[in-house]
């Protein structure tokens, strides 16, 4: 083997590697993106059904913004 074969196929080694962990930071990061859609989902849900009903029909507001802005005003 020559000084050009070796690197030639250091070259090669290196772009393979890179494509691999290329691929696997991909796949990470569609793990987390879907995980993050998931508990943000889940946590609206929690929070719609946490809302007082009798509160949610008396003509106040009714959005999360309102309430805390009713809070901190008193």
């Amino acid at each position: 083997m020559t000084d050009s074969d070796d690197d030639v196929s250091t070259a090669v080694a290196f772009m393979i590697q890179f494509v691999a962990q290329h691929q696997h930071t991909k796949q990470i990061f569609a793990a987390a993106n879907s995980t993050a859609q998931v508990y943000l989902q889940k946590r609206l849900a929690e929070e719609n059904d946490d809302e007082d009903p009798q509160q949610a029909n008396t003509g106040r507001g009714n959005t999360i913004d309102s309430k805390k802005a009713t809070y901190v005003s008193r």
